[in-house]
């Protein structure tokens, strides 16, 4: 039985249409190494964690990826569904890193080991989210841009 409902069935889609989207733009500007080559599919096999694989679409068995018919180098698009090469899906580390702060202790255990997530994982999530982020030179580019200012102790505006 799945418990799964329609939002959360929606957002497994549209994550999957936004990746595909990207994916057949990048496809359709061609190799970007050597300028000549058309790029070919070779997608990555993946087994996204975090989520339970049955109520998952297919298609989240694979990461989009190209590989050049001249120059053989390979092109892998940005992806909402995949962190880089993280095996986590992208929406759990994001929601467990967020759910798990106000949770209470018995609450915060259940949630974890329905989605079989190491306390040490969430832990290196929650570090990443509340100190590396933050100090990256891209959050630094956006923070500004997020109303009310999310404080991360260096709240500024560009306005």
């Amino acid at each position: 039985m799945s418990h799964r409902t329609s939002s959360e069935s929606s957002l497994w889609a549209r994550l999957f249409y936004i990746d595909q989207q990207k994916a057949d733009q990048v496809r359709a500007e061609g190799c970007q190494h050597c300028q000549n080559g058309v790029l070919h599919a070779a997608h990555y096999p993946r087994k996204p964690r975090g989520e339970d694989r049955q109520i998952l679409e297919p298609e989240y068995a694979w990461r989009f990826s190209f590989c050049c018919s001249q120059c053989r180098k390979r092109t892998t698009p940005e992806s909402v569904r995949f962190l880089g090469r993280k095996v986590y899906l992208g929406a759990t580390i994001a929601q467990l890193s967020a759910q798990t702060e106000g949770l209470e202790k018995d609450q915060r255990a259940e949630l974890i080991e329905r989605l079989e997530v190491p306390q040490q994982t969430l832990h290196r999530w929650r570090h990443w989210w509340q100190k590396k982020l933050p100090a990256s030179t891209l959050w630094r580019s956006l923070a500004g841009r997020f109303s009310p200012c999310i404080n991360t102790g260096s709240c500024q505006s560009n306005y």
